[in-house]
C-alpha cells in the first residue's frame, strides 16, 4: 500500500503564524505557475509516471530542487522550513574550510543566534551571530571570539553564553560565562565576573521570579566577594601534598618493538639526562609495560626526553588488555588551568617548560577532585586518570615529536589503592635509594622463609608449634589523613598443597604514633583459594602497623605452615584538614543567581544540596521539567529535584548508578543520554515525561541531537542523520521521503524552523515506480494490484476500463514480469519471466492477445504473445541477445502481427520490420523486405497508414528517420531523412494537425508538410529525452492558439530548476513539471515513461487486409540534407492519371473468376434439371469434406485465439 501521501497546497504556506511570507520576499522567492493539463480522456482523469524512482515532486517554487534532489550531505547550508516549504537561507559555499554551526537559538519573534566555528558569509561564528530571518541581516554580538560553548540561553533582556572559555571586556576578565544585553546591544560579564579559572558551565535553566541556575564544574567565582562566605585567593606559598602512593615498578615487564629500553633509567628517572626509551629516526613509537598484578592507577608522571630533537610532543595511553584509550586530566603549565585529553595528549618542549617556569616555581601543583595532586616541573608532567579501572598494563603511544626521534627519560605511576607485600622485594621502588621506599614489611628473623613456587607474591615458613612463632610486620606508608580500608589477602592452600598443615594466625592493627590497638582478630589460613579479610575500615591520621603472627594449629599434623600474602590499602577519602582553608569551596558546581539581587550568592538550598550530597569538584548537568530539575554528576546516576519558589523541596533518585552525559528537552519531556551499562535494560538513553523509561529504539552513543518538526511530526535527529518519529515511536530510515543530516537546529513559537545541514523531502514517496496524478496534481494509487516494495513498475498498457497490463521488475528474483491487474486489487501474472526490460506491449481486443517485446540483453524470449482469456502463452520467440523489440501493430484480418525494432530474422531476410503469422507461427517479409534498419517506434495513422521512426533504409535510400507507409497501396513517403536516429514520435490530439519527433537531445514538429525544430531551454548539461506526450490544456491554462501542451520526459539539468524528469511546452515557453529521485538505482532513467492510462489500441491495430503480394513505391523528400518537408500532399490524397500495374492484375483476375462462376452455375442448373426428371423424389445432399474445409489452417493453431 502507499505510504501517507502529503498533498502539497501552496496556499498553506501563507498561513498566519510563521514568517514564511516575509522570508519569501527577502529571499527573492519565486513561485512557478505550471500550465494545467487536461487528462479527462484518461481513465479516472489520471495519467501515470512509471519507472525506477523513490520520490516524486511537482515543481512549485524556484529553489525547491535544493530539497528534493539527492544532496552531498557533507556540504551543509543554513535552511528555513515552515508549512511544507524549504528555503535555503545561506548556501554551503558560504561556509568555507569545514565551518559549522553548533547552536541555533531563537531570539524574539524573528531572529536566531548562530554559534559555531569558522565563518558564515564572512562573519565569524565564534563571535556569535544574530541573524534576522525576515530581513536576512547579520549582526556580530561579541567583540572577541569564544569556543567550547555548551549552552546559549535567552532570558529576559539577556542572551547568556555558557561553556569552557575565558572572555575579556575593556575593564575585566571572566571565565565560562558572558552575556549580550539585547536592549543596550552590548556584551558584558556577569556581575561576579564568572566562575573562576578552570571552570565550565554545562547548563543554564530559568527558575521563577527571574532566577537562573548555572550548573557545571566550578568551586568559586571570579569575584568571590559575591559569595556569602567568600573564599580567599590562593596563596603562592601553599604546600601541596602527594595524595597517592607510588607504585613499585621493579618487577614490571617493559617492551618496545620499535625502540631500545634502559629499564633502570626508565623506572628510576633522575633528571640528569639519562634516556630510558628511545626510538631513533621516526616520530612515532610504542612503549609497553606489564604489571605483575592488577593495579588501579591514579596518575602517571612522564619524564620527557632530554633533547628537543627526541622529545615527544603528542601521545596517547592505552590500557591492557583491551587497548582502550585512557581519558586523562592535566595541569597546563602555561595557563595554570586543568585540562582534559584522550586520543591526543600534549607534552611540552623544554623551551616552553622553561618559559612556564619563569612565571612560577620549579614545581607547580594543584589538587584535582580532592584526591589527586596534579603538577609539573622542569623535567616532568603529570596526568591523572579520569576513570579508575583495573589495569594489567599500559601502552604509551608517541604520536609526534618536536624533532626526528622520540624518547622518554622515565615513567612513574601512582595509585590510591596499593599493595604492601610480605615479600619486601615487591615493595621496593627498585632504584637503589631506600629513602624512596614508602611501604615496607619485616619478616621474623628466627624463621626460614620461602617464596611461593608459583611466583613471589607471598612467603611461607614451616615450623614446629613448640618453636618461636613466625610473624610479619607490615608498615604501609600513609602520609595523608583520611578514611582507609585495609584488607588482608591470605593465599589459598591448594596451590602449595599445604591445607593439612595450615594454622590459625592473629592479625592486629596499631596506630604507630601512640601504639593504640585499632583491631585484632584470628584468621584461619586453611582456605582452599585466595581470600580477603577486611581488618580495618575507618579514619587514619598516620601510618599504622599491621602484625600478622602464627597463633595455633588447626589440626595436629606434625609440622605447621604459616603463610603471609599482602595488604591491600584503599584510600576512600582524604580528610578536608589536608587542604588549606583557602581551598575549601563553598560552591560545588551549582549556582543560583537572581538577576535582580546580585549579592550574597551561594547559600540556597539547591547549592547546599550539591555541596553536601556530591563529591567536591563534581561536574553537574541539569535540565528543567515543569517545576522539577533533572540533575546528574559523573557516576552519580540521575536525581529528580522538586522545587517550590526556586527552593528545593524534595529529591528522588531515578537512577542510582551510571553517568548522564546530556539532557535534550523536547515537547513532551526530556531525552537523557549517558552510560548506564549496569541498568537492567542496558540502555544508553532514557526518556522522561514524569516517568523514566528506556529509549530502546536507540542504543548507540548519542553524540549529537536536534529536535525538529516536519509535516506536523516531531522528529529526533540523532548523530546528525538517524531519525526517530516521536508520534509513531519508530525509527525512520533516511529515504527519498525524508532524508536529513542536521548538525544544529532551532525553532520559535511561530513555527519558524532554522537548521544547519541538509534535507531531502519529496511530495510523494513509497510509490514503487508508479505515480498516478490528475490535472490538479493530486497523486493516488493507480493500480489495483498490490505494488509492494519488492518490485518496480516501469511500463504499462491500458487493456480496458477495468484492466491494465503492467511490467514490473522483481528486485528479489531479479527478473521482469507482466501482470494483468484490475481495479479490485486482483492480478493475473503472465506465465513467463523475462531477463531484460519490457520495452513495449500492445493488445488486440478481438483476439484477446497481448504482445510483449523486450529490449536488448535478454537471454530468453524477446517476443511473446499471450492470450488473456485462456491465460496461456501463444508464442515465445528468442532473438539475438543484442536484439530489441520497440513496437507492434496487429493485423487482425491477416491473423498476423507486425514487429518493429532492432533485430533480424534470417529465415526471411527481414531486418527491423518483420511480419509474424500467428496462425502458422512463422515469419514472413513485409513490403518485400524493402525496409531494413533499426525501428524505434511504429503507430497506425488515419486507420490505413503506418508511421515508423528510427534509422532505416528503403531500397537505395539510407538514413531515413521517419516515414509514412500505406500497406494498401504499397506506398512509402519519407518524412525525415539524414539525421541521427529518431527515438520516437507522438501525434497531436488531432492526428491531422501533425506530430512531434525526438532523438536523444532534440525535438521537432512536423505539420502541413513542414518540419520545424523546437528549441529546448538552456540546460546545464546535454538533455536526455526519453519520451513525449501531447495533452490539451484546461481552459484556464490556455496560453496558445493550439491549446495543447507537450510533456517531455527524460533527464534535464536546468540551471534554475535543478534536475527535472519532465517539462511542459505550451508552444510559447517551457515550464518545469516534476522531478523524481532514485536513492538506489536499479533500472535507470531509461525505464521511466509517462503512461496515458487510456485506450490507445487504435495506434497498434491495422484493420485492413494486406495484399498477398506487393511492390513498394515511394515519395522521397526533395533533399536528404537535414530535415525537410515531405513532397506536396499525402500519398493517399494524390490522384493518379494512370492505373497502377497491381490494379491491372486484379482486374484481370476478377474477370476470370466471374467467367468461371457463371459457367459453374449454368452447369449446376442443368444437372438439377436432369436429376429432377430421373428421380424427382430424391433430395439434393451434397457431401462436403471436413478435411477440405480446414486443411489450410491446423485446428490446434486456431484454438489459441478462441
Amino acid at each position: 500500500m502507499l505510504a501517507e501521501l502529503r498533498v502539497f497546497t501552496f496556499l498553506l504556506s501563507f498561513c498566519l503564524g510563521s514568517h514564511l511570507l516575509e522570508i519569501e520576499n527577502a529571499s527573492n522567492f519565486s513561485q512557478v505557475s505550471i500550465p494545467d493539463l487536461n487528462f479527462s480522456a484518461s481513465s479516472n482523469g489520471e495519467v501515470g509516471f512509471l519507472g525506477d524512482f523513490d520520490g516524486f515532486s511537482f515543481y512549485h517554487y524556484v529553489g525547491q530542487q535544493n530539497f528534493t534532489e539527492i544532496q552531498d550531505l557533507s556540504a551543509s547550508s543554513l535552511n528555513y522550513y515552515s508549512e511544507g516549504v524549504f528555503i535555503e537561507l545561506c548556501q554551503a559555499s558560504n561556509f568555507p574550510n569545514d565551518s559549522q554551526i553548533n547552536h541555533i537559538v531563537p531570539v524574539g519573534p524573528d531572529s536566531f543566534v548562530l554559534s559555531g566555528n569558522g565563518t558564515m558569509a564572512g562573519h565569524a561564528l565564534d563571535k556569535q551571530i544574530l541573524y534576522n530571518i525576515t530581513t536576512q541581516q547579520y549582526r556580530t554580538l561579541l567583540a572577541n571570539g569564544i569556543s567550547n560553548i555548551n549552552q546559549i540561553f535567552v532570558h529576559g533582556d539577556g542572551i547568556y553564553f555558557g561553556g569552557d572559555f575565558e572572555y575579556s571586556t575593556d575593564t575585566s576578565r571572566g571565565h565560562s560565562a558572558v552575556v549580550w544585553n539585547i536592549s543596550s546591544e552590548t556584551d558584558c560579564l556577569l556581575p561576579f565576573g564568572g566562575f573562576g579559572e578552570g571552570s565550565e558551565i554545562t547548563s543554564i535553566v530559568a527558575l521563577d521570579n527571574g532566577t537562573l541556575l548555572f550548573a557545571g564544574k566550578f568551586d568559586t567565582l571570579d569575584n568571590p566577594t559575591y559569595l556569602k562566605s567568600p573564599q580567599a585567593a590562593n596563596s603562592t606559598n601553599q604546600t601541596f601534598y602527594e595524595l597517592s602512593q607510588q607504585i613499585p615498578m621493579q618487577l614490571a615487564a617493559w617492551t618496545s618493538s620499535d625502540g631500545s629500553i634502559q629499564e633502570d633509567a626508565l623506572r628510576c628517572p633522575t633528571g640528569t639526562g639519562k634516556t630510558g626509551w628511545l626510538v631513533e629516526n621516526q616520530t612515532t613509537g610504542r612503549l609497553n609495560v606489564a604489571f605483575p598484578n592488577v593495579i588501579y592507577p591514579k596518575k602517571i608522571r612522564i619524564y620527557n626526553g632530554v633533547s628537543d630533537d627526541e622529545r615527544v610532543s603528542m601521545f596517547r595511553l592505552l590500557s591492557s588488555p583491551t587497548d582502550g584509550i585512557m581519558n586523562l586530566t592535566y595541569l597546563d603549565p602555561l595557563s595554570g588551568s586543568v585540562r582534559s585529553c584522550d586520543a591526543s595528549c600534549p607534552l611540552l618542549s623544554s623551551s616552553v617548560m622553561q618559559r612556564a617556569m619563569s612565571n612560577g616555581t620549579d614545581n607547580m601543583s594543584r589538587y584535582w577532585n580532592s584526591d589527586v595532586t596534579l603538577g609539573w616541573s622542569s623535567t616532568y608532567q603529570e596526568f591523572a586518570f579520569v576513570n579508575q579501572i583495573p589495569t594489567e598494563g599500559l601502552s604509551f603511544l608517541a604520536l609526534d615529536s618536536f624533532g626526528s626521534s622520540v624518547s622518554l627519560s622515565g615513567v612513574q605511576l601512582y595509585a590510591s589503592q596499593y599493595f604492601v607485600y610480605a615479600n619486601n622485594t615487591l615493595n621496593e621502588i627498585g632504584c637503589g635509594d631506600t629513602s624512596q621506599q614508602d611501604s615496607y614489611s619485616v619478616l621474623s628473623s628466627s624463621s626460614s622463609w620461602t617464596n611461593s613456587e608459583s611466583g613471589t607474591s607471598y612467603v611461607s615458613t614451616d615450623f614446629d608449634m613448640s618453636e618461636v612463632f613466625p610473624s610479619v610486620a607490615f608498615h604501609p606508608e600513609i602520609q595523608i589523613p583520611g578514611n582507609y580500608t585495609i584488607d588482608l589477602l591470605t593465599p589459598g592452600c591448594l596451590q602449595d598443597n599445604s591445607c593439612l598443615s595450615r594454622i590459625q594466625s592473629n592479625v592486629s592493627v596499631y596506630d604507630s604514633q601512640n601504639n593504640t590497638l585499632l583491631y585484632t582478630g584470628l584468621i584461619y589460613q586453611n582456605n582452599d583459594y585466595d581470600k580477603i579479610d577486611t581488618i580495618f575500615s575507618g579514619f587514619l591520621n598516620s601510618a599504622p602497623e599491621v602484625s600478622l603472627t602464627a597463633h595455633a594449629s588447626i589440626q595436629e599434623n606434625g609440622k605447621s605452615v604459616f603463610v603471609a600474602g599482602c595488604l591491600l590499602i584503599d584510600q576512600i577519602a582524604v580528610s578536608s584538614s589536608v587542604f588549606d582553608a583557602k581551598d575549601i569551596c563553598s560552591l560545588n558546581g551549582i549556582l543560583k543567581y537572581d538577576v535582580n539581587q546580585r549579592v550574597n550568592l551561594g547559600d540556597s538550598s539547591i547549592e547546599q544540596y550539591a555541596t553536601t550530597n556530591f563529591e567536591n569538584g563534581s561536574r553537574f548537568i541539569l535540565s528543567s521539567y515543569h517545576d522539577s530539575l533533572l540533575l546528574s554528576a559523573p557516576s552519580s546516576g540521575l536525581e529528580l529535584v522538586n522545587l517550590s519558589n526556586s527552593s528545593l523541596v524534595t529529591e528522588k533518585s531515578l537512577l542510582s548508578e551510571g553517568s548522564v552525559e546530556d539532557f535534550f528537552p523536547f515537547s513532551d519531556g526530556v531525552l537523557i543520554s549517558g552510560s548506564f551499562d549496569s541498568n537492567a535494560t542496558n540502555s544508553s538513553s532514557f526518556l522522561y515525561n514524569g516517568t523514566l523509561v528506556p529509549f530502546e529504539s536507540f542504543r548507540g552513543e548519542l553524540r549529537q541531537f536536534s529536535n525538529i518538526t516536519i509535516d506536523g511530526a516531531e522528529l529526533f535527529v540523532l548523530n546528525n542523520d538517524i531519525l526517530f518519529n516521536t508520534t509513531s515511536q519508530k525509527m525512520i530510515e533516511n529515504s527519498a521521503a525524508l532524508s536529513l543530516s542536521i548538525f544544529s537546529s532551532g525553532s520559535n513559537e511561530n513555527d519558524d524552523l532554522v537548521f544547519f545541514g541538509r534535507a531531502m523531502h519529496n511530495d510523494f514517496t513509497t510509490l514503487n515506480g508508479a505515480a498516478f496524478f490528475n490535472s490538479e496534481n493530486r497523486v493516488s494509487s493507480g493500480f489495483g494490484a498490490d505494488l509492494n516494495s519488492k518490485s518496480i513498475v516501469y511500463n504499462a498498457l491500458f487493456v480496458d476500463q477495468s484492466r491494465t497490463a503492467i511490467a514490473k521488475y522483481d528486485k528479489i528474483a531479479k527478473t521482469h514480469i507482466v501482470e494483468i491487474a484490475d481495479g479490485d486489487e486482483n492480478s493475473i501474472t503472465v506465465p513467463e519471466t523475462f531477463s531484460a526490460p519490457i520495452t513495449c506491449m500492445s493488445y488486440n481486443h478481438n483476439m484477446s492477445t497481448l504482445a510483449i517485446g523486450l529490449g536488448s540483453g535478454a537471454n530468453a524470449s524477446q517476443f511473446t504473445l499471450y492470450n488473456t482469456s485462456s491465460n496461456k502463452l501463444v508464442t515465445t520467440y528468442t532473438l539475438d541477445v543484442e536484439a530489441s523489440v520497440s513496437s507492434f501493430v496487429f493485423l487482425e484480418r491477416n491473423f498476423s502481427i507486425l514487429v518493429a525494432g532492432g533485430f533480424s530474422i534470417s529465415s526471411t531476410n527481414c531486418i527491423g520490420l518483420c511480419l509474424f503469422d500467428m496462425a502458422k507461427q512463422e515469419w514472413s517479409p513485409f513490403f518485400n523486405n524493402s525496409i531494413k534498419g533499426m525501428l524505434s517506434d511504429m503507430k497506425v495513422s488515419n486507420q490505413s497508414e503506418l508511421i515508423i521512426s528510427g534509422n532505416f533504409a528503403f531500397h537505395n535510400h539510407s538514413s531515413i528517420n521517419l516515414a509514412r507507409l500505406s500497406p494498401e497501396t504499397s506506398h512509402v513517403e519519407v518524412l525525415r531523412q539524414g539525421l541521427s536516429t529518431l527515438n520516437g514520435f507522438a501525434f497531436m490530439e488531432d492526428e491531422r494537425e501533425g506530430l512531434f519527433t525526438f532523438d536523444n537531445s532534440s525535438l521537432a514538429f512536423i505539420s502541413n508538410n513542414t518540419t520545424k525544430s523546437i528549441s529546448l531551454p538552456d540546460l546545464s548539461t546535454d538533455p536526455v529525452i526519453e519520451g513525449i506526450r501531447v495533452y490539451p490544456l484546461l481552459e484556464k491554462s490556455t496560453s496558445s492558439p493550439a491549446a495543447q501542451g507537450l510533456v517531455l520526459t527524460g533527464r534535464f539539468a536546468h540551471p534554475m530548476y535543478g534536475n527535472l524528469s519532465a517539462m511542459i511546452f505550451d508552444f510559447k515557453q517551457w515550464y518545469p513539471y516534476f522531478s523524481t529521485v532514485t536513492t538506489e538505482p536499479v533500472l535507470g532513467s531509461k525505464e521511466q515513461r509517462l503512461f496515458a492510462n487510456k485506450d490507445e489500441s487504435g495506434f497498434h491495430n491495422y484493420q485492413y487486409i494486406l495484399p498477398s503480394t506487393s511492390t513498394s513505391n515511394s515519395t522521397m523528400p526533395s533533399s536528404s540534407n537535414g530535415p525537410s518537408a515531405p513532397s506536396s500532399g499525402s500519398a493517399l490524397s494524390k490522384k493518379r492519371n494512370k492505373v497502377d500495374r497491381g490494379f491491372v492484375v486484379l482486374i484481370g483476375l476478377a474477370l476470370a473468376l466471374g467467367t468461371i462462376a457463371l459457367l459453374g452455375i449454368l452447369g449446376l442448373l442443368f444437372a438439377i434439371l436432369i436429376q429432377a426428371v430421373t428421380n424427382k423424389d430424391n433430395n439434393l445432399s451434397p457431401r462436403l469434406s471436413e478435411g477440405e474445409m480446414i486443411d489450410t489452417v491446423p485446428p490446434e493453431k486456431l484454438m489459441k485465439f478462441l
